[in-house]
């Protein structure tokens, strides 16, 4: 189980939910020296950067999971839709949405048959890739800096879909957000990889798994 400290500085809001499902397909380690180590970042930093070749090869992956009724079969298939969480800053016209791209080629590939933006950044927060310690914005922030698209027809299930999940503070907002807007239908999270920032290597890169985000006493917990 992997615990961090959120900032105290904004207290989070009632409608931010204390726990969510999510899945992944991939780990990374941001500081091992092993060969395998070394190549998830190589990977990692291939998916951020929405390469098709590494996305097109991670939906290839997940697809094979869901058909032969993998861990993460129960986050795509039949009606589900896929959403992109937002950007960290207010979208450009024609910028490179990497959490969208990865949507689109799942849906190309039969992961799901919907792709909808149904969130929005309307405020930009800090990168968390970039941001220094302490200065990640939290889930509490995060929430209060996404809107809802509306739409008229309701999902009958949402996956939100992100690149990479390390706390956890974007999945657990845009989950959050969405679950409130659609009391009534499933929404879970789910993120291509998975950082194993704890952990000095990493054996292997291909590493399915289901699992929980959770909010207590102002820590965030992601298990695995």
């Amino acid at each position: 189980m992997l615990c961090w400290k959120i900032c105290p500085c904004a207290p989070t809001r009632q409608t931010l939910r204390s726990s969510i499902d999510f899945a992944s397909l991939l780990v990374y380690s941001p500081r091992g020296l092993g060969d395998i180590s070394r190549r998830s970042r190589s990977i990692c930093y291939r998916i951020k950067d929405g390469s098709d070749d590494v996305v097109t090869r991670a939906a290839d992956l997940i697809v094979k999971n869901v058909n032969t009724h993998g861990v993460l079969a129960p986050f795509f298939g039949g009606n589900t839709t896929l959403v992109p969480t937002p950007r960290s800053a207010p979208l450009l016209e024609g910028q490179l949405w990497p959490a969208e791209r990865i949507c689109i080629s799942l849906q190309h590939h039969g992961a799901a048959p919907y792709v909808e933006r149904l969130l929005r950044r309307e405020v930009a927060v800090p990168k968390s890739a970039i941001a220094a310690p302490g200065e990640r914005p939290g889930p509490d922030t995060h929430f209060a800096t996404m809107t809802i698209e509306p739409q008229l027809a309701v999902p009958a299930s949402i996956t939100v879909i992100d690149d990479v999940v390390t706390r956890g503070s974007t999945l657990i907002a845009a989950v959050s957000l969405l679950a409130e807007y659609f009391p009534d239908i499933e929404v879970r999270g789910f993120a291509v990889v998975r950082t194993m920032g704890l952990v000095p290597d990493i054996e292997r890169i291909h590493v399915p798994a289901v699992g929980t985000i959770r909010l207590v006493g102002g820590m965030l917990e992601r298990d695995p």
